[in-house]
């Protein structure tokens, strides 16, 4: 409808100018707005098709929530009888996780690291999900894995001392954010070391 529209207005501008222009300037006109006539077309193309890819994804995505719901139920009758099938609660913990039920993830995350205490990225999903469910209530948990997961990675990642300082400042936590701030410094990956000496001589004067 909008196009026959257009093309009706291009008509009648087309008639009123008719006698006052040559055919040059005429067939400039009509040209620039055939231009403009099949630039709108195409961009109303481009945005229908990506509205149309956008709702594509959105239901690969429910229809993919919708299957791990419906499995949820299957893994846990699984580990009821194999309860030490480390892989099934890693399965279900992030199935959990992917629904938003962040408390029965971190349960099955919990069984996982009771099995299997020594694998790195299992703690840095753990402590997500402690973070996503409350990361208040959950802060001596967090503190705990922290301290396992920088265990396990013998002091390497500077990554992870910089996300525990994180969560010391948004939990309230200056013991933590203390002594994470001198491991930084000493940390040889850490080359602004200044900066954090600022920091850390700043959290000194404020607790005299």
């Amino acid at each position: 409808m909008i196009y026959f529209v257009l093309f009706i207005i291009l008509a009648v501008y087309l008639y009123l100018i008719f006698n006052s222009l040559n055919k040059q300037y005429l067939l400039l006109i009509a040209f620039i707005f055939l231009i403009s006539f099949l630039f709108y077309s195409t961009s109303n193309i481009q945005d229908i098709n990506q509205y149309r890819n956008i709702l594509v994804k959105h239901k690969d995505i429910r229809d993919k929530i919708s299957k791990i719901r419906e499995n949820i139920p299957n893994l846990e009758k699984n580990l009821s009888n194999n309860p030490n099938n480390f892989d099934g609660w890693i399965i279900l913990a992030k199935s959990y996780s992917l629904i938003e039920g962040y408390v029965q993830s971190i349960d099955a995350y919990e069984n996982a690291i009771s099995l299997n205490p020594n694998e790195k990225e299992i703690w840095l999903n753990y402590i997500s999900v402690l973070t996503l469910s409350d990361e208040k209530a959950n802060k001596n948990k967090i503190k705990i894995a922290f301290s396992k997961l920088i265990q396990l990675d013998n002091g390497d990642n500077i990554n992870f001392y910089l996300d525990r300082l994180d969560f010391a400042i948004r939990v309230n936590e200056p013991e933590l954010a203390i002594s994470t701030i001198k491991d930084i410094i000493k940390h040889p990956d850490v080359i602004d070391k200044k900066k954090y000496e600022k920091v850390l001589n700043h959290i000194l004067k404020q607790r005299k």
